[in-house]
């Protein structure tokens, strides 16, 4: 019977039944409750249903962050503005990366008092619209400010003689200026549009990007092209460095330990970048393939948005997790004259031992150092 072909997923029921014309019923019912959900979804009943335990989840995991992320901003703030005299250009986009950090805590909290509620914006449509677009461009300007400094260390160490490996500091601050004038350009696009959503059946506000729509507006598919770009190009950069300097170290006999901090140094901002930036890139394409491909699979795609969030706090877990990257990206901030200032004399055997300190091309010995100290200490 040729009606089996029609549809396989019935092919054996109707194969042990004597009526051919039950087949085509269930298939044609099948077919009208396909359409039917459809339908619905497209016309946006499909509604984002966050549950109690997201949360709560992303309430207590953005207030744990903040609490740890914000003193160790502000302690690096504190380094690159009172303790450190000369700038090289590699702090400058430190310094960057320590000011994307502090649009993220102004943007958080109200991410915070929105979960406490039940996940109901109560601030407005601007606000709304305002509130993303810093959190976006925080995102962005980290990635880019962490990839600056990634790029910095390949140079350093692969290209030594390249024209890069020289640039001043005048030339990062007006790189840096580039780089936030781009990311603030390409991220208006979020501002023209209303985010708001309301949730009538359960009596609240959303204040997302990511929703189902009739038809994606413009500016949302360059945000979505845009999130998913600005992930994977730093990343295949990421791992290119990675790899080239990790071959450096083979390489070299000589200035090893300068090549392996380097290589320490691409290593940490990597597995930063990825532990926050990968998981809610991968769990938001997941949501966009299934509103795309299949937009029937209603609770599939609410499962994967609310798997999307939680992730979203990985990424605002990189404000947290970036003083980890100063420690180890900076020899200003490891061994420098305005670090261990204030460090008493006895606590300098712990630190250096018997050794000699190196820091870019000069040699100062530990005793002078003490003396020096204690002379002004003196005074």
């Amino acid at each position: 019977m040729t009606v089996f072909y029609v549809n396989k997923r019935f092919s054996s029921e109707c194969a042990s039944t004597s009526y051919p014309g039950v087949a085509i019923v269930v298939q044609q019912a099948e077919r009208f409750n396909r359409s039917a959900k459809m339908n619905s979804s497209e016309n946006g009943t499909c509604q984002l249903k966050h549950t109690e335990i997201v949360n709560v989840f992303m309430m207590t995991f953005l207030m744990v962050e903040t609490l740890v992320g914000l003193p160790g901003s502000i302690l690096a703030l504190w380094i690159f503005c009172c303790r450190i005299k000369s700038w090289k250009y590699h702090v400058t986009f430190l310094f960057n990366l320590c000011l994307a950090d502090f649009l993220l805590f102004l943007s958080v909290p109200f991410r915070i008092n929105t979960h406490w509620r039940g996940d109901d914006w109560q601030f407005g449509p601007v606000w709304c619209r305002i509130n993303q677009y810093m959190l976006s461009v925080s995102r962005s300007a980290s990635i880019a400010f962490m990839t600056a400094v990634v790029l910095d260390r390949y140079f350093k160490v692969v290209h030594p003689h390249h024209s890069i490996s020289r640039l001043t500091s005048t030339s990062a601050y007006k790189l840096s200026a580039l780089i936030w004038l781009g990311v603030i350009l390409y991220r208006l696009p979020l501002l023209t549009i209303n985010l708001l959503h309301e949730d009538k059946e359960n009596n609240r506000t959303l204040c997302h990007s990511l929703h189902i729509y009739n038809v994606v507006p413009l500016p949302l598919k360059v945000h979505y092209v845009s999130y998913i770009l600005e992930f994977f190009l730093p990343f295949s950069l990421l791992l290119f460095c990675l790899v080239r300097i990790a071959c450096q170290v083979r390489k070299l006999k000589m200035h090893r330990e300068t090549v392996q901090r380097a290589l320490r140094a691409v290593m940490v901002i990597t597995m930063v970048f990825t532990l926050c930036f990968m998981p809610g890139v991968f769990t938001g394409l997941v949501g966009l393939y299934i509103k795309a491909y299949r937009p029937e699979a209603c609770e599939t795609y609410r499962i994967w948005i609310n798997l999307f969030m939680v992730f979203v706090g990985f990424t605002y877990l990189n404000s947290a997790l970036d003083p980890v990257i100063y420690f180890f990206s900076s020899s200003l901030l490891l061994i420098n004259e305005e670090i261990y200032r204030g460090i008493p004399e006895k606590q300098f055997g712990s630190f250096f031992g018997n050794t000699t300190v190196r820091h870019r091309g000069y040699v100062k010995k530990k005793n002078c150092r003490r003396r020096l100290f204690m002379r002004k200490l003196s005074v």
